[in-house]
């Protein structure tokens, strides 16, 4: 019978190779799409964009994954390939564009495509090609 021996230092080693933290935007998804978001209006609004399930967040911050954002315009949205529908909400008074944008490609090609027309109350659904499209929303005339 033949006896393994590790020594306590190569045990603890193993432990701290195993510890390492792991930063908070490296939970992120990786985006399918980035929805930029931009005032249709003067002076920019505030949106709010819900995504059912949750799979949003905004480049520049470290918060991770969200399924809620309210920001201002202009923005620019990581969105995840799980998301299926998306609320974007002006708060207060205003306007905002929706846009695709598109990563550029070897050739050096991206640019955007408008995703639904100006509103501020916009809701997109993800199709059966994988593409968002926005439906069509009825509000009340009055109060």
């Amino acid at each position: 019978m033949s006896s393994f021996r590790i020594s306590a230092g190569a045990c603890l080693a193993g432990l701290a190779m195993v510890a390492v933290p792991v930063p908070a935007h490296a939970h992120r998804a990786t985006p399918a799409i980035r929805l930029e978001i931009s005032a249709a209006t003067v002076p920019p609004p505030t949106v709010t964009v819900t995504a059912i399930p949750k799979g949003i967040w905004v480049d520049s911050t470290s918060g991770g994954v969200h399924g809620q954002l309210t920001v201002r315009t202009p923005v620019v949205i990581d969105v995840a390939d799980s998301v299926q529908s998306l609320h974007v909400a002006v708060r207060g008074a205003g306007s905002v564009a929706l846009s695709r944008i598109f990563q550029k490609d070897a050739a050096g090609w991206g640019g955007a495509a408008k995703l639904a027309p100006v509103g501020r109350d916009i809701t997109l659904r993800r199709g059966a090609d994988g593409q968002f499209k926005p439906v069509v929303t009825v509000h009340p005339a009055g109060p």
